[in-house]
């Protein structure tokens, strides 16, 4: 939809384009006529609007060809002498398939990338695994519940048929001796960081697919157009890693356009193909429900592992 202006105002040759500390690129157009005729338009305007293509009256006619792809961002109104005023409209320039705040899917007119580590402690049993090289956590479990203190000092542990095991002299449990050795000294979580890739993006209308994918395994959008700033590397690290989408967030700005924050956790693939980092049962697009997941409380997703 575009700006209405009142058939008495006349457009001033007075544009101004600048570069804001954004990036983003403003144009301002002025407007002069009686007050009256200033402040009927100014009620009018909403933002994200279309400029109007010509002009009223004999004031001066934009080059529809130059201002093309601004959205109005703002407005102000100035009394001048008499019962004269200068309307000021403050656009920015969007991307020319943008829509107004009637439309129902936004395309940002500035996206901005950012990376950083974050900080994740994992529990030391994280190392044990099924293979009989790696460490054994049912060993190390009983040997966490074992009641006599001279057997678990001696890395040793009652089994469930009442026989002791001794770890020391089995080479399965090396692996498992050496973690129950960390226990020992106090070490029980391990300090791992993940890379975060956040991308801030700026709409004229808050766009409609908010929430839709997160907390689900999906990958960030690779930077492309000459609108979007991003460190270097990007690309190869979305590439590398496998991505869970942590933050959804869209907040309305002081000039009336919205800025949406997304975020993506990610781990380095797996080197099968078929292996995810990220288990699919629980953050895949087929997840299993909750409960209160669950449109219908009492029906049961059939992905869902029985109850016993």
């Amino acid at each position: 939809m575009a700006m209405t202006i009142n058939s008495t105002l006349h457009l001033q040759p007075t544009d101004e384009a600048a570069l804001d500390s954004d990036g983003a690129e403003t144009l301002t157009l002025e407007w002069k006529g009686s007050y009256a005729a200033c402040k009927a338009t100014a009620d009018t305007i909403s933002n994200g609007e279309d400029l109007p293509t010509n002009s009223a009256g004999d004031g001066y006619t934009p080059s529809a060809t130059l201002y093309t792809g601004y959205k109005v961002a703002s407005y102000n109104l100035r009394r001048g002498n008499g019962d004269t005023a200068v309307l000021s409209v403050m656009c920015k320039r969007g991307d020319a398939t943008s829509t107004s705040q009637s439309g129902s899917t936004s395309v940002p007119f500035r996206t901005v990338y950012s990376v950083k580590s974050v900080r994740n402690d994992v529990s030391v049993l994280a190392y044990c695994s099924d293979s009989p090289s790696g460490p054994n956590r049912a060993a190390i479990e009983r040997w966490m519940r074992e009641p006599d203190p001279k057997l678990a000092a001696n890395f040793k542990y009652t089994d469930t048929d009442g026989s002791v095991v001794d770890m020391n002299n089995e080479t399965i449990f090396e692996k498992t001796v050496s973690l129950i050795r960390k226990i020992k000294k106090g070490v029980e979580r391990v300090i791992r960081f993940y890379p975060q890739i956040t991308i801030k993006r700026s709409y004229y209308a808050p766009p409609q697919d908010t929430f839709e994918k997160l907390s689900y395994i999906d990958t960030p959008p690779t930077p492309s157009g000459e609108k979007t700033l991003s460190p270097s590397g990007v690309t190869t690290l979305i590439n590398a890693h496998q991505w869970l989408k942590v933050q959804d967030d869209c907040d309305e700005q002081q000039d009336r356009t919205w800025m949406r924050t997304e975020s993506w956790i990610g781990i380095l693939k797996a080197s099968a193909p078929n292996e995810s980092p990220w288990d699919p049962d629980l953050y895949g697009a087929n997840r299993w429900q909750m409960p209160h997941d669950a449109s219908d409380p009492n029906q049961q997703d059939s992905n869902a592992p029985e109850e016993e």
